[in-house]
């Protein structure tokens, strides 16, 4: 009889046992479906947030914008790739006119992923660093104790001036391109002159690009209307 209670009470302590267990596996459960649907709920919170970004570009843009929309484009693969779901976002751009400047090629016309042409930008902006760094600049006579100043230091200079900063001799009565002729004469100067044309023409490129209106052709949803594919064609002026 005894042996027979001591086994009732052992059955009764492991039925009680599994109930706990059983209690804690299901809230555990519960719990991780809980956290499961927050984070869900939180993804989808932050693709709609970067959907209505990306369809404000779903229009006539500019280039400068373009840039913008590169950098949007980028951060969202960065940081939504860990997401569930996720679903990495294409762009692409038809590029109308060739860019070419100082012997460098930079744009033929046909298609570039997005990315692509914000490497080509960047590398414009590079190259326009150079002709803004004054160790990569020409030092004149009259400012010899200042060291040397940039090509876009004198750039902002008409003829005249730039031949007083190198002590090159013009009368009142000389035109302005006159007073050119002159510097393309000297070797120094020659050299500068031709730094400011190529300064000159890559600004004006760059400018004219950021200036360029591109049209949002097409845009593409997957099953969850998020946006995954945007094409824009450039516009003739």
């Amino acid at each position: 009889m005894e042996n027979a209670s001591k086994a009732l009470v052992m059955a009764g302590s492991i039925l009680i046992a599994v109930m706990l267990i059983s209690s804690l596996v299901y809230m555990y459960n519960k719990l991780s479906e809980n956290q499961a649907a927050v984070e869900q709920a939180d993804a989808l919170s932050k693709y709609s947030q970067y959907g209505t970004q990306f369809e404000q570009y779903n229009t006539t843009i500019y280039g400068s914008e373009l840039l913008s929309l590169a950098n949007l484009k980028l951060n969202y693969n960065y940081t939504q790739s860990t997401l569930s779901g996720y679903v990495p976002i294409d762009i692409e751009i038809n590029i109308a006119k060739e860019r070419k400047e100082n012997g460098k090629l930079y744009f033929s016309p046909k298609e570039y992923s997005i990315d692509t042409v914000r490497r080509t930008i960047d590398g414009i902006e590079d190259d326009i660093a150079n002709y803004e760094d004054s160790t990569k600049g020409y030092e004149n006579k009259k400012e010899k104790g200042k060291g040397k100043q940039s090509v876009q230091y004198y750039a902002q200079l008409n003829n005249r001036q730039i031949a007083s900063l190198f002590e090159i001799d013009f009368t009142s009565d000389e035109a302005d391109y006159e007073v050119g002729d002159k510097l393309l004469e000297n070797r120094k100067t020659k050299e500068l002159m031709n730094k400011i044309q190529e300064y000159t023409n890559i600004r004006t490129m760059y400018t004219a690009f950021k200036n360029t209106r591109f049209e949002c052709t097409d845009i593409k949803y997957d099953d969850m209307q998020r946006v995954v594919y945007m094409h824009f064609r450039e516009l003739s002026d």
